[in-house]
């Protein structure tokens, strides 16, 4: 009888052992997918950029941890050459992505040179153009990208627009590198122009003067700022960097909340102290976590599902909303999100759109969450938690 027992016993450990090395082998197939380790390469203009840094940051030490990815952060690239040496890097780091917050190379070229060099390759924060997609088409490694789509002309159509019904008509607009071609710029300043043109056509008499000039920082450049601060405008328009290039000079020459101040720039702390010392009246930009979405996209092509999360096969071009700030009170609500313990797109809510931490994800639940990038939906989800 006891030995009868004991064969039992042993029968019966035997088929637990196997039945937990089996429920093992499944979770750990599951694990595997979801906690293979990656390195991705970041490409960055300038690492000194206030938004630039508050990505660098979300992304080493919330997204990082959270999904066993390495990220190589670029120094300062500022041509092609700097470029395509750094992607050569990344590749021979063992790299398996990049997510470029800048680029300078053809996209052709870019197309090539990630199908030789195995990188999948998405926009950190933007759109691809018209060439980028042609050229990404033609390469299933290119993934595209997701950002505020006519972000930069709608910003700078609403800031002036802004401006003009509180009774602003003498502008000044710094154009940055619209007269080098930059599409950015010329973007911008589109805005503004149509927004002035609108305008006066709606309000018979209404002349408005635009004063622009073009360029970045030089001994020039600060030379003419100074003129066009002393012309006394009745606004002015920065296309770029307007919470560090115009604040400190308006106020040294007496006119900061005088003259309106508004740029496209970051939400900051640095802009929300301007906002709250009314130095800055206007603001157009996106946060940083927003690009966790297009993380979402480049970790599903890593993890072998870049062709469930494109766009009926071609790269994903998906648009987030830009954030239009229009005073103090709205920064301080966006900045209490924003430096919130629990980011707007938290790392929960990325894995919810990633197939290695959930099987059912979609590619329609990837456009649902990145329409959710208000402040509203942003409350809604965290309150929902």
């Amino acid at each position: 009888m006891r030995k009868v027992v004991k064969k039992l016993l042993v029968i019966a450990m035997v088929l637990m052992m196997s039945i937990g090395a089996l429920a093992g082998c499944g979770s750990k197939d599951e694990g595997t997918k979801a906690s293979e380790s990656y390195k991705v390469g970041v490409v960055v203009y300038d690492n000194t950029d206030l938004q630039q840094q508050a990505i660098n940051k979300y992304l080493t030490e919330h997204i990082g941890p959270a999904f066993n990815v390495e990220f190589i952060i670029s120094d300062a690239i500022k041509d092609s050459n700097g470029e395509i040496s750094f992607l050569e890097n990344c590749a021979s780091k063992g790299a398996k992505g990049i997510m470029a917050y800048y680029t300078v190379t053809d996209p052709q070229i870019l197309a090539n040179k990630c199908k030789e060099l195995g990188l999948y390759y998405i926009l950190g924060a933007a759109n691809p153009g018209e060439k980028d997609l042609e050229a990404f088409k033609s390469n299933e490694l290119m993934l595209g990208g997701i950002g505020p789509k006519n972000g930069d002309y709608d910003a700078s159509y609403e800031m002036a627009k802004a401006f003009l019904e509180d009774g602003a008509r003498d502008i000044a607009m710094a154009t940055g590198g619209k007269d080098m071609g930059v599409q950015m710029f010329i973007d911008r300043f589109n805005g503004v122009q149509d927004a002035i043109k609108d305008f006066e056509a709606s309000n018979s008499g209404e002349k408005v003067n635009l004063t622009e000039f073009a360029g970045f920082p030089s001994d020039a450049w600060f030379a003419q700022q100074a003129q066009v601060i002393a012309s006394n405008p009745d606004a002015i328009i920065a296309s770029f960097s307007g919470e560090f290039l115009w604040v400190q000079p308006l106020t040294e020459a007496g006119k900061a909340g005088e003259i309106k101040l508004g740029t496209l720039s970051s939400l900051n702390d640095v802009t929300a102290k301007a906002f709250e010392e009314n130095k800055l009246h206007f603001l157009g930009g996106i946060y940083p976590q927003m690009t966790g979405l297009n993380f979402a996209v480049l970790y599903n092509a890593m993890s072998g599902h870049a062709e469930e999360f494109k766009d009926n096969g071609n790269p994903v071009n998906l648009e987030v909303n830009i954030i239009n700030v229009k005073s103090a009170d709205d920064m301080k609500k966006w900045m209490e999100v924003i430096n919130a313990e629990v980011p707007p797109y938290s790392a929960d809510d990325i894995k919810k759109v990633c197939k290695a931490y959930n099987e059912k994800a979609t590619y329609e639940d990837l456009v649902e969450l990145t329409e959710a990038s208000g402040y509203e939906d942003i409350v809604a989800r965290r309150a929902a938690e």
